[in-house]
């Protein structure tokens, strides 16, 4: 997710914000051609490093390694999955939309700051944080000081519980995943073209604890696992390979094979969060990329509570407001 992410600084806000370890994982051999994620692959579980081993206390949903390949596993798999047209044109439209009013909102903040320009920006809706420059700012919190025309409205937020549900549903079915709870962070990525990508490090050190973990470059190899306790990964592509960015596909690397996902809009990929989906994103070279990030795990205690209710108090807060 570093895409998610995307740049750990991705997870960055609060990924998620892209992520995790500065360690350098194995790749497979530069003599395995690249081949593009077609369906299910399901791949064996690698556990046992750095805390990325699945728990053991969930039965019917921690990922697991499939004895018998199908096309619709029972109880968790180790895997990745690639669906197509999971939220419509219009959908993409509105939740791109979303991320760049979070962005400018930020920015109408601070605009007696003078800002560096960073090529990766997060907004998590888990918190309300946003990435700006170095700092990270509220725009849940500050709903009445922004523009109007940059404030959410109960339609836009209610489109995002719709996403995320949808996106929860089609993990438990592909997945055969029973009881997944949907986790922080949740969140937009922005990657804009920029050779100074690295410098977005910064702001990730300076940032909220739970982002030190992560790293911004977003171009490395990195496993999700490593950072958060997630079971389950997902990204929903909001632009286009080519048309929109370049660069910007992401590369799984197993060991002993590669396999790349060229980003659509509407199109959705997911896969198990262990160090079986070693995972890397290929740098911005044009363009913009946005993607939105949503992970799961199968321990309830790790549950998002109330997702996007302190957003939504703050909209009926403005609307009774004289």
């Amino acid at each position: 997710m570093r895409a998610t992410n995307i740049a750990a600084v991705i997870f960055g806000v609060g990924a998620l914000v892209l992520h995790f370890l500065k360690k350098t994982h194995t790749n497979p051999s530069k003599s395995v051609p690249w081949e593009p994620l077609v369906g299910p692959t399901w791949v064996r579980c690698v556990q046992g490093f750095d805390n990325t081993s699945y728990s053991s206390d969930f039965p019917g949903c921690t990922p697991h390694t499939l004895t018998k390949f199908s096309p619709s596993p029972g109880g968790g798999a180790c895997g990745r999955i690639l669906l197509e047209k999971v939220a419509s044109l219009a959908e993409v439209q509105l939740l791109t939309g979303i991320a760049d009013k979070a962005m400018e909102a930020a920015t109408s903040l601070q605009r007696e700051r003078s800002v560096e320009h960073k090529a990766v920006n997060i907004f998590d809706l888990s918190s309300g944080a946003v990435t700006h420059g170095e700092r990270f700012l509220n725009v849940f919190q500050a709903q009445q000081k922004i523009a109007p025309a940059h404030r959410f409205t109960v339609e836009e937020l209610t489109l995002v519980t719709t996403v995320v549900a949808r996106i929860h549903n089609a993990v438990r079915q592909m997945f055969g995943a029973s009881h997944i709870h949907l986790v922080k962070p949740t969140f937009f990525s922005r990657i804009d073209a920029d050779i100074n990508a690295s410098d977005a490090a910064e702001a990730v050190s300076r940032g909220p604890e739970w982002l030190k973990s992560r790293r911004d470059r977003y171009w490395e190899p990195h496993v999700d696992r490593e950072a958060y306790k997630f079971d389950y990964s997902t990204l929903l592509y909001l632009s286009d390979w080519e048309d929109d960015f370049e660069g910007g596909r992401l590369m799984f690397m197993d060991g002993t094979r590669r396999q790349i996902v060229a980003p659509q809009v509407g199109r959705v990929v997911m896969f198990s969060s262990g160090a079986e989906n070693v995972h890397m994103v290929e740098r911005v070279t044009h363009g913009r990329r946005y993607v939105f990030t949503v992970s799961f795990s199968c321990d309830g205690a790790l549950a998002t509570k109330n997702f996007l209710k302190s957003a939504l108090l703050n909209i009926d807060a403005n609307r009774t407001s004289p």
